[in-house]
């Protein structure tokens, strides 16, 4: 998962609304991984109470094993934690699954911010946590997570088609040069192969030049072999 602008808290006081319900939409997993089994505890309840699906891990490797096979919306996660710190563990999540990640601690030195936000923490709070104060962040992170990805879809979506315009224009030289033919007629090949088969222009194209790859790694390879042959034949008294 990309890098967010994350948000510190600390364990002061904070305004707090009750939890959103929306009986229409599922209730978002969150994992919640710390050593300490009072804070577990004392947590997990705020959050089930929230209407949260709450999956617990006492130990970093543990919480790794948990996001990769469950991948839940959000992860809190205690920064010192035994098996695996906080800050790897928020690390591996980022690289291999689409979590966003809030971080616990009971120390607010700048230094150790620093590293959470460079693991890809979206939040930081400051034990001891206020309940209240939890759901609050969990919410907001919760939304920032969901317009993030937003924007990754929509990202990798311009990519593709943005490849799938450069596979026709790449495609259409092609035409042009093996039949001696304008733009326009090229293009105009591939529009009419494209209904004849009732496919994508863009999926035409992509097969023609995988085709035409294909085919000129296939003469490569024929090529080389007869070079070989050529050579042991001079060699021959």
């Amino acid at each position: 998962m990309g890098r967010i602008a994350p948000t510190s808290v600390s364990s002061s006081p904070a305004a707090a609304t009750g939890p959103r319900s929306d009986a229409a939409a599922p209730s978002p997993t969150i994992l919640l991984a710390d050593d300490d089994p009072l804070i577990v505890a004392t947590l997990g309840h705020g959050l089930r109470s929230a209407g949260y699906q709450v999956l617990v891990a006492y130990d970093g490797a543990h919480a790794l094993e948990i996001c990769l096979e469950s991948n839940p919306a959000l992860a809190i996660v205690d920064y010192a934690m035994p098996g695996l710190t906080g800050v790897e563990l928020a690390r591996q999540i980022a690289k291999r699954t689409s979590t966003a990640v809030i971080f616990l601690s009971a120390y607010s030195d700048q230094a150790i911010v620093g590293g959470a936000i460079d693991a890809g923490a979206m939040a930081y709070l400051v034990k001891p946590v206020d309940t209240e104060q939890l759901l609050t962040m969990v919410r907001t992170v919760l939304q920032r997570s969901r317009e993030f990805r937003a924007l990754q879809s929509q990202a990798e979506q311009l990519n593709t088609a943005l490849q799938m315009s450069r596979n026709v224009s790449v495609a259409t030289g092609v035409l042009m040069e093996k039949f001696g033919i304008d733009q326009q007629e090229a293009l105009e090949r591939l529009r009419r192969q494209a209904r004849s088969t009732r496919t994508r222009l863009e999926e035409v194209a992509t097969q023609l030049l995988r085709m035409t790859d294909e085919t000129a790694r296939l003469y490569g390879a024929l090529g080389q072999r007869s070079q070989v042959r050529s050579r042991d034949g001079d060699t021959k008294p």
